[in-house]
């Protein structure tokens, strides 16, 4: 527990935040958006979302009935809920960063010296620049290597690299959030456009090409966009017509808030 303090006193705030006083359990929704700013993306791509659905039934089911909310989940669900899903997001991961693992351990040996976990997070695509992800990091780099050997093995390092993924998806989700208040999208808006965006982005790029947001014109149109509608979106937000423009979670948003403002409320199928 001592070790994990820093994380659950998080957890526990990050949990409390959305629900009111008196309930003791989350909403299911709430619970999936919670899940999404803390874990990223990744547990509701297509390939993982049947079994990250089938964690949270299990999670509404072990709820304790006098939580008073029939779809409701307990904290202590939620963490078992996060527990589970690292698990098979470790899985998934972990030939991909074994490779990487192998790129540094150049002796063979199984492990790398405990000033080389940094290279490694880098290696494997994590952006080390932002410096709240740093210092998050370099609380569980303290834990790392107790024994006083001066080198890690690679099942801790899956354990950092699944820290410090999960670090940045929450300050790139806070990030997101606070430019949605801004420009004054409502938190249900918020919540539908990051839900579309994942459905669209099938390989967890983070992008989505011009095919994939008209696709998503589609859905909260339900129709096909017209010339006219394309059209005023590339000359209103800047949208190029090159088949080979991407676009983040962040300029999605405002060009699904540009089309919520023209069309009014809008409703993805």
């Amino acid at each position: 527990f001592w070790q994990c303090r820093h994380e659950l006193i998080e957890l526990w705030g990050a949990w409390r935040r959305p629900i009111e006083d008196q309930q003791r359990a989350l909403p299911r929704s709430e619970t999936m958006l919670l899940l999404r700013s803390l874990m990223g993306p990744r547990p509701f791509h297509r390939d993982q979302v049947s079994s990250t659905t089938r964690l949270l039934d299990e999670a509404v089911r072990s709820t304790d009935q006098d939580a008073n909310m029939d779809d409701g989940i307990s904290f202590a669900a939620f963490l078992e809920v996060m527990q589970r899903i690292r698990f098979l997001l470790r899985s998934s991961r972990q030939r991909e960063l074994q490779r990487k693992f192998q790129k540094l351990d150049i002796k063979g040996m199984g492990r790398i010296e405990h000033k080389q976990a940094w290279s490694f997070l880098l290696l494997s695509g994590l952006d080390m620049h932002i410096p709240e992800q740093q210092e998050r990091c370099l609380r569980i780099f303290e834990s790392l290597d107790q024994d006083k050997h001066g080198d890690v093995g690679f099942s801790d390092l899956l354990d950092l690299y699944q820290h410090a993924s999960e670090s940045l998806e929450r300050i790139k989700f806070q990030a997101a959030r606070a430019k949605a208040e801004k420009m004054g999208i409502s938190p249900t808006s918020f919540s539908e456009y990051l839900q579309l965006f994942d459905q669209l982005d099938v390989d967890g790029s983070g992008q989505l090409g011009l095919a994939e947001i008209q696709d998503a014109f589609t859905s909260l149109l339900r129709r096909q966009p017209s010339r006219s509608d394309l059209a005023d979106l590339h000359r209103d937000d800047g949208l190029a017509s090159s088949a080979s423009r991407t676009v983040g979670f962040e300029e999605f948003m405002k060009l699904m808030h540009s089309l919520q403002r023209r069309h009014g409320k809008l409703e993805p199928n």
